[in-house]
């Protein structure tokens, strides 16, 4: 009950009050400016570290990713909701490919921009995992 329906509240709460303390400074290049401009898609490849600065641009960037199937997996995906990502469930190890084609599908109807840690959940950190 907590988990399922009070931590997600929590956490959307206590993100939203840090938004609060944080300025925030987008250095965007020019082509990915112009790239949002005109609705074209575009992947935002990022490592997994990066994950709580990008959240609160999901709406800005109409971002889709990929959530876990596990319980932690199912509170990110209310949060993201609650802050304007679409979310498709899977991970490398359980339902990936069904993950990736609710992904592909957010994409085409849409339009909305892909969001992946390039990294993995399991590490190392900062390497670039195969099949990115």
């Amino acid at each position: 009950m907590f988990r399922r329906h009070v931590a997600p509240v929590l956490v959307y709460v206590f993100y939203r009050l840090l938004l609060l303390t944080w300025r925030v400074s987008l250095d965007e290049c020019p082509s990915f400016r112009q790239a949002l401009k005109e609705r074209k898609q575009v992947v935002i490849a990022h490592w997994h570290g990066d994950e709580l600065a990008l959240i609160h641009l999901a709406r800005r960037y109409r971002i889709a990713t990929i959530t876990s199937t596990s319980k932690d997996g199912e509170l990110m995906n209310r949060v993201l909701g609650w802050l304007g990502a679409e979310t498709a469930r899977g991970s490398s190890t359980r339902g990936g490919a069904n993950a990736m084609r609710g992904l592909i599908s957010h994409c085409r109807k849409n339009g909305n921009n892909v969001s992946f840690a390039v990294d993995g959940p399991k590490g190392p950190i900062y390497k670039v995992k195969p099949g990115v």
